[in-house]
């Protein structure tokens, strides 16, 4: 951590001074004009962070600090008897900008293991809960007891902002995601295998939610476990989760808080249950089919549903114009692994047929598959059936992202946001004079 420390230290003044020029020289150039249209449709398109640990390229899909998926899968440091990067590796790259070497991706991981385990207190707080509870409710319950601060940084807590809070964010990020698979896996056992307990042998932090819940014979899970909680380590800048986190951040919430409150956000059906509908969709074509049907046949019913305007899960990113390669290369993990998987073979043949069909019918721009069209199917196919689960999961590898994040929205000391909103009729107003002018008061 103090090396990372060094590394945001020696950044800051550089990048500081940069923002403070463009707001100073360019501070009225207009980045968006937003639309009524926009402003009904959750803000969709609108320009309204800055955010330099990821973005979305419609041709290439998510880079991370500019880094293609494809080519940090192949060229982060990992273990020597692992296929998949080491998530310390990506860590570091979204905490400093820096390309990890072995040494620093090593030092990450060791580091998470070198921090005490998972508090009692927030044991206990997971087995309070009944089986019957949302393990989202669990996980963001569990985040919450996690802030307990220590003595140290009681002290230092006086209640005034200075410039190097900042840092208590990064101790704080340290701390929470090295608990992450085992708080994960705490609830898992808690609410599918009787609170039993297994053994960590001291695995890297990718593997070891697979070792936590009891799959430590299965070393093809923990793979697929390195490479899942990689590929889905962006915090999404611009969706309601990573919003609500950079928001909560903004007015000095707690790092845990912040944490919180973003999983709030990914808990809702418009989220963080992608992969959740997605395998109940493909776990339907299969009964209905009784198998996997020839493409003809499939492209016929694939069709009627389109005509009939029926729901078809894991199609469309309105930001993609290309295969979300995250997609591609988790579809290359379960053909290997499953490649006479009849849930498989049906979501290769859908996606392949799917988005020709769909285009034809103009219903979206988009139509390629995106990140969670398969994810769910292929823990499914690993035994890890239990649905429900599954936005812990995109949780757990999501939080690298939005810590990262938060501890540079404190950095770069950006202010507590406060938007402005209009009534309707003020709005009409502006529509029928054809004026901007806002004539509302207040804040």
């Amino acid at each position: 951590m103090e090396l990372i420390k060094k590394k945001i230290t020696a950044k800051l003044p550089a990048i500081l001074e940069k923002i403070d020029l463009i707001r100073k020289y360019h501070g009225s150039f207009k980045i968006s004009n937003v639309t009524v249209d926009q402003l009904y449709n959750g803000l969709r398109g609108v320009m309204i962070h800055v955010n330099d640990l990821s973005y979305l390229d419609p041709e290439k899909g998510l880079r991370f600090r500019d880094y293609p998926i494809p080519e940090l899968i192949a060229q982060l440091p990992r273990n020597r008897d692992a296929k998949y990067p080491l998530a310390g590796g990506l860590f570091h790259l979204l905490l400093t900008g820096d390309y990890p070497t072995e040494n620093e991706a090593l030092s990450v991981e060791t580091h998470w293991k070198e921090l005490p385990a998972l508090p009692q207190h927030v044991v206990t707080i997971i087995k309070a809960f009944p089986s019957t509870a949302d393990p989202m409710a669990i996980f963001s319950a569990a985040l919450l007891a996690m802030q307990c601060p220590s003595e140290d940084q009681k002290k230092k807590n006086t209640g005034s902002h200075n410039e190097s809070d900042w840092e208590d964010y990064l101790q704080d990020g340290f701390r929470l995601t090295a608990a992450l698979p085992g708080i994960a896996a705490t609830i898992f056992n808690h609410l599918y295998q009787g609170d039993q307990q297994f053994s960590n042998p001291e695995l890297d932090w990718g593997a070891s939610f697979a070792y936590l819940i009891g799959k430590g014979m299965d070393t093809n899970y923990a793979e697929y476990c390195r490479l899942f909680l990689l590929l889905h380590a962006d915090e999404e800048a611009g969706s309601a989760s990573a919003n609500m986190a950079r928001l909560a951040a903004s007015t000095q919430s707690d790092l845990f808080s912040c944490c919180a409150a973003a999983m709030a956000g990914l808990s809702g059906h418009r989220q963080g249950h992608a992969s959740q509908a997605n395998l109940e969709w493909f776990l339907k074509l299969e009964q209905h089919f009784k198998g996997v049907p020839g493409k003809d046949v499939m492209a016929r019913h694939l069709s009627s549903m389109i005509e009939t305007g029926t729901w078809q899960p894991g199609n469309g990113n309105g930001s993609l114009r290309v295969a979300d390669p995250r997609f591609t290369l988790q579809l290359e993990f379960a053909e290997k692994s499953f490649p006479d998987n009849p849930l498989i073979q049906l979501a290769r043949m859908a996606h392949e047929i799917l988005p020709s069909l769909v285009l034809q019918a103009g219903r979206i721009k988009s139509s390629f598959p995106n990140l969670g069209a398969i994810d769910g199917v292929i823990q499914y196919c690993y035994g890890v059936d239990q649905v429900e689960f599954y936005p812990v999961l995109l949780g757990m590898s999501r939080m690298l992202g939005l810590v990262a994040d938060v501890i540079w929205s404190q950095a770069l000391k950006l202010p507590a946001e406060k938007t402005k909103p209009l009534t309707t009729a003020i709005l009409e107003e502006m529509i029928r004079t054809e004026s901007l002018e806002d004539r509302s008061y207040g804040p």
